[in-house]
């Protein structure tokens, strides 16, 4: 459940020049004042206030923006002190009146004492260090947005990071955890798999970091190098593996015949999943398949509308699919199953079974736990990810965005599974069954669900 990105004009630190827009012919629209930089984080303010799925006050804002500034380059320049309902900032060594500004706000401040506190504290680090003003209200708002654990800003520039090493990841517990290997890609062919840590991405430390933080560390120009530190259960020390970044074109859908048994690996959900599923599903059927297995491993998820797409191919009309809580009335919502929602009716006739594990999250989670709960697939594997949380993006007026948790997501029997979802048959240290060769011959999890499936049949 993502709201659209928007690509706005970038924002000049002094002055947010007006959006205009004219039709020929058409009486001219009053001009706007412009925005200045304290409305401009007083609105990102808010709608974290107003949209993030927990309360958030204005001064737990103020305290994670500024203290992000410490991290300006050179990092370590201006010094960061919060207190109660002030800030202090200091530049260098010289203790000179003009190397200090103090920031404050009121006890029940509001979101504007807060713009207007990180517009005095960003003019502060542009005077004293000569930084680019973008960075500076940049550096802020990814501040701004430590306050939700899976939260992000998003800038409106990337420059040429458009390639990568092919891994989907996630703060957990302070450490920062490989979700998911994109399928074919640079960090899988190197051996990485879902619950690695990454200790160290090219000298920095992941700990320190959050999950877009990283994203942006992992990215950079096809052909460059990323040098990861990474550690693993099995392993006595971490051990260096450094990765050739590329462009990541990922197959949403695979499908292939094992027997009589039609297997269909889904790696995200997208807005095409379930018409694509549906026609490889009637694929195999031609070929011969008597029952399915749908391999949700390593997938991320996606789409909440995907989710409930591809779960509604696989049951009756008017079933639960799942609910979403969050803070307002508009974020609860029960999604429900619809007859022939896509152009035809649900596959009710096909024994099916879902092999999921740790990096099987989000979207795919809400897939396997609605099949569970309807006692629609049989699911085979080792606890999902957990990921629970349901996040939403929020334009902002430099052509940035804001990505925020808004709400969570129960099963449709109403259980949270934030601990993961448990399998109906958990193959947790059997031999071969953390492999994901999707070839029963090298694939432990494939080769048992494939003999359940025959058995059935």
């Amino acid at each position: 459940m993502t709201a659209m990105r928007q690509r706005l004009r970038p924002v000049p630190w002094l002055l947010v020049a007006p959006l205009l827009a004219a039709c020929a012919g058409a009486r001219p629209t009053p001009a706007r004042a412009p925005m200045s930089p304290a409305e401009f984080f007083t609105r990102a303010v808010a709608t974290i206030q107003r949209q993030h799925v927990e309360p958030v006050s204005a001064t737990q804002l103020a305290d994670r923006a500024l203290r992000e500034l410490e991290s300006v380059p050179p990092a370590g320049a201006i010094r960061v002190l919060v207190r109660d309902n002030e800030a202090v900032l200091t530049h260098g060594e010289s203790g000179s009146a003009a190397a200090t500004v103090t920031v404050a706000w009121p006890a029940d401040a509001t979101a504007a004492d807060v713009g207007r506190a990180l517009t005095e504290a960003g003019r502060f680090v542009i005077g004293r260090l000569g930084t680019n003003p973008e960075s500076v209200a940049d550096t802020l708002l990814r501040g701004l947005a430590r306050v939700d654990v899976n939260g992000a800003y998003l800038p409106a520039d990337l420059g040429d990071a458009t390639a990568g090493v092919g891994l989907e990841i996630r703060m957990r517990d302070g450490a920062l955890v490989v979700l998911s290997p994109i399928e074919g890609g640079p960090a899988e062919r190197a051996g990485l798999r879902a619950g690695d840590r990454i200790l160290v991405i090219d000298g920095v430390s992941g700990a320190a970091l959050q999950n877009t933080d990283a994203g942006r560390l992992l990215r950079g120009a096809a052909g460059s190098r990323a040098a990861l530190l990474v550690a693993r259960r099995e392993w006595d020390q971490p051990r260096e593996i450094v990765l050739i970044r590329e462009r990541i074109r990922v197959p949403t859908l695979q499908r292939k015949m094992f027997g009589g048994v039609g297997y269909v690996r889904i790696s995200s959900l997208g807005e095409q999943t379930a018409r694509q599923l549906g026609s490889a599903v009637d694929v195999l059927r031609a070929e011969g398949a008597t029952a399915l297995v749908l391999d949700l491993r390593n997938s991320p998820g996606g789409l909440l509308t995907a989710a409930v797409e591809v779960s509604e191919l696989f049951l009756p009309e008017g079933r639960l699919v799942t609910s979403t809580v969050g803070r307002s009335p508009a974020q609860n919502v029960r999604l429900r199953t619809r007859a022939s929602a896509q152009g035809r009716w649900p596959i009710l006739d096909l024994p099916l079974a879902v092999l999921v594990n740790d990096g099987t999250a989000a979207g795919s989670e809400i897939v396997a736990s609605a099949l569970q709960d309807w006692g629609r697939a049989t699911i085979v594997g080792t606890r999902t990810a957990g990921h629970t949380r349901i996040m939403s993006i929020f334009p902002l007026a430099n052509g940035g965005a804001l990505k925020l948790t808004t709400s969570r997501w129960l099963t449709s029997k109403d259980r949270s599974v934030d601990e993961g979802l448990e399998p109906d048959i958990d193959l947790t240290g059997d031999a071969g069954a953390e492999s994901v060769a999707r070839d029963p011959d090298r694939d432990g999890s494939l080769r048992r669900v494939i003999e359940l499936l025959a058995r059935r049949g």
